[in-house]
């Protein structure tokens, strides 16, 4: 390339990912879809995580997407096999969000997730190993739960608020 990056091969056209200057840039690549994360592109981009994650030349890792969303989670309507007529529901039913988001100048889309367990191990295995460094705010006890929604209400957590529902024994 002539601007001084390096493309890889990732094993599918769902994810691309270049170094530039010790930056790793992977790109989500189903504009079409929202991004939203398949079944060939989850497993390529958990490699690439993984990849980078332990990779010397590595310094930065920067996660996008194509197009104007950067992942609106999962296929859930080609998961679940919807027929037009189901989609066609789902739009109607948030038709009044879209507006209000349109008038606001900002977009709106429906979105579905699901836990899934394999997914939730695999991504407890990349924070125990320090690929995933989730950035914590502030910790509540689980009494102060009233406490932990206000804080979060007022727009300024620079990370995941936590909820302690049970407290280390030392």
């Amino acid at each position: 390339m002539t601007d001084g990056s390096i493309s890889i091969d990732t094993g599918t056209d769902e994810l691309l990912r270049a170094i530039r200057d010790r930056v790793a840039v992977i790109t989500l690549n189903r504009p079409e879809a929202r991004n939203s994360l398949s079944d060939h592109l989850t497993p390529a981009l958990r490699r690439m995580i993984k990849r980078y994650g332990d990779d010397p030349d590595v310094g930065a890792l920067l996660i996008t997407g194509a197009g104007s969303a950067f992942c609106s989670g999962g296929d859930v309507a080609r998961e679940l096999g919807l027929n037009l007529f189901l989609k066609l529901v789902m739009r109607l039913l948030s038709r009044g969000a879209r507006k209000k988001a349109k008038s606001l100048g900002v977009r709106f889309s429906f979105l579905f997730m699901r836990a899934q367990g394999q997914q939730l191990s695999e991504i407890t295995s990349l924070i125990e190993s320090g690929v995933i460094r989730p950035v914590v705010d502030k910790i509540f006890p689980f009494e102060k739960t009233g406490d932990a929604l206000a804080y979060v209400e007022t727009g300024r957590a620079k990370g995941k608020v936590v909820i302690a529902v049970k407290q280390k024994v030392p």
